[in-house]
């Protein structure tokens, strides 16, 4: 045995095998991992709540025992918040388990986890006192169905709910399995049931729970379909987890969002078996003020409606539209015509089979702040032009990925940018394509900046003609590595930056260059134009080329990697 004195001038109780210290909020029972029967467990809490401390002990460990079920004197204690009954052999929770009613404490853990708990009886879990926090742990049993008024609190906590249920058998489970009296307007409920057995959605889930922020995890389920009214609720911050089930079908109407005041809104359905976009399935009352996603990555998704995505259209935040790894073919138009201004615009579209994009499939409002479209590995071999037509806002920087398609040229028209000064960087990302050569201007495009960055590695380029990288920039960043270069003509990177300091980095190596001109990089900065002219030797030259190029700038960084071109 081990006796320590505790807080408060309040000793321990004799106890044959368990421990006990003071902690923060008053004394701690610890029992873990000593083989204890529930006779055993049940003798040490009678020893307890027979001596003066038992109203002082607010935490019970009795982890990794052999307990086979809830000990009925735990009701008698006024004080536990903690209980830690986590690793034994408990199979069901009676009614009246945890009848916590005059407990005062801001939190409550509960610790039921990788158990043999099959069942929980209505009424198992009651709280009746105020708290600010609640968090139930009942993942890794065996719990086949949640039934009605399992958990019930006649005192809603203010900031926190956490219920966790995943990985165990759960099939159905009752709407109302939960029960509150009232809602706090900044409580915050989580509800994790990921990785069970559940087939089907009941319209009315959790209808009655209005908190402050929503949280619904339902991933890795068996769920086919998603009916209708599935949720109605006015929650401003919701985020739902469908992903890796078998959804086949989500209805019209199915999820409702009808908070005036809406700021976050995070729906996944990623890994299912949509085969198309479901319309007017979403209801969003008010436009998400902070952030929006909304994920269908995975799916057998083939085409994109015209109205797909209207209710999202309009927002002016973070916007996330996952759609990668699906089949989709095309892009069809005015599908993402965005209406207002968002600050971060992401829409991802890799790993299909994309071979054509409308030129008016994609139109952003002014001002939007940061742009992304991800069309990575997928079958593309031209855009139309006028493809991504662009108004930037002041320091806006725009993203385009086309890596790993079948472009044969640059596709220097599908590029408008309205206002261009107003742009931060650009970033144009079309490495592991099929483009031969880059013609003269074949970059003019690309609008005075603070950054660029090209990359083109992995290509069959074979020559690069003069001006073909006419570019505005202080920082430049052009990577054309791994292709099959033997021609870089003068001039050929004929850049130019309002910066005195310009810093470039221009990536050759892996090519088939046996000689340079004497001038294939221009710069103009500070309304002075250097020029590189140093002959080219062999790559150990590259060293003597920079010191004679840095003597003309002052702290500038330039970086001509032309390893494995076998200069001669």
């Amino acid at each position: 045995m081990i006796c320590m004195h505790c807080s408060q001038g309040q000793s321990c109780p004799s106890l044959s095998q368990c421990s006990c210290d003071s902690i923060y909020s008053g004394v701690g029972i610890y029992c873990d991992s000593l083989n204890l029967t529930d006779s055993q467990m049940s003798n040490a809490l009678e020893t307890i709540l027979s001596s003066s401390t038992f109203n002082s002990v607010t935490l019970l460990s009795a982890s990794y025992n052999r307990l086979t079920k809830i000990p009925s004197q735990l009701s008698k204690f006024n004080s536990i918040d903690q209980v830690n009954f986590y690793g034994n052999q408990i199979t069901s929770i009676p009614s009246g388990s945890f009848n916590l009613t005059s407990l005062s404490s801001s939190y409550v853990y509960l610790a039921l986890y990788g158990n043999r708990i099959t069942s929980i009886a209505s009424g198992a879990f009651t709280f009746i006192s105020p708290t600010t926090t609640v968090d139930i742990a009942l993942g890794m049993n065996q719990i086949t169905q949640l039934v009605s008024g399992a958990i019930n609190f006649i005192s809603t906590p203010t900031d926190l709910i956490y219920l966790s249920f995943d990985d165990n058998l759960i099939s159905t489970f009752a709407p109302d399995f939960f029960k509150l009296s009232s809602s706090s307007v900044h409580l915050s409920f989580i509800l994790n049931l990921n990785h069970n057995k559940i087939t089907k959605l009941s319209p009315g889930i959790v209808n009655s729970l209005s908190p402050s922020r929503f949280t619904l995890y339902l991933s890795d389920n068996l769920i086919s379909s998603v009916p209708s009214s599935t949720f109605n609720g006015s929650s401003s911050d919701i985020s739902f987890d469908f992903s890796n089930n078998s959804i086949t079908t989500i209805a019209q109407g199915a999820l409702n969002f009808f908070s005036p005041s809406m700021t976050y809104l995070n729906l996944r359905f990623d890994d299912n078996r949509l085969s198309s976009i479901p319309l007017n399935a979403f209801n969003v009352l008010s436009k998400p003020t902070s952030s929006f996603t909304i994920s269908f990555s995975r799916n057998q998704i083939t085409s994109i409606p015209l109205n797909a995505f209207k209710f999202a259209l309009s927002f002016n935040s973070y916007v996330n539209i996952n759609l990668a790894g699906n089949q989709l073919t095309s892009v069809p138009t005015k599908v993402f015509n965005f209406s207002q201004r968002a600050q971060y615009l992401n829409l991802e579209f890799s790993n299909n089979f994309i071979a054509d994009i409308s030129s008016d499939a994609f139109r952003f409002a002014p001002e939007t702040q940061y742009i992304i479209i991800n069309l990575y590995n997928n079958v593309i071999k031209t855009l139309p032009p006028g493809t991504f037509t662009i108004s930037p806002a002041f320091d806006t920087s725009i993203d385009i990925r086309l890596s790993n398609n079948l472009l044969n040229a640059i596709p220097s028209s599908a590029f408008i940018f309205f206002k261009p000064k107003a742009l931060h960087s650009v970033s144009l990302e079309m490495s592991r394509n099929q483009i031969a050569a880059i013609p003269s201007n074949a970059f003019a495009f690309v609008p005075s900046t603070t950054s660029v960055y090209i990359s083109l590695s992995y290509n069959q380029i074979t020559t690069v003609q003069s001006s073909a990288f006419a570019i505005n920039a202080t920082y430049i960043d052009v990577f054309l590595q791994n292709n099959s270069i033997s021609t870089v003509s003068t001039n050929a990177f004929n850049l130019t930056s309002l910066d005195q300091y310009p810093n470039v980095n221009l990536d050759l190596s892996s090519n088939k260059l046996k000689t340079l001109s004497p001038s294939i990089l221009t710069i103009s900065a500070a309304s002075s134009v250097h020029t590189y002219s140093t002959v080219y030797g062999t790559l150990s030259a590259t060293d003597s080329l920079f010191s004679s190029f840095s003597s003309d700038f002052k702290y500038q960084s330039i970086l001509l990697s032309t390893s494995a071109c076998n200069l001669d």
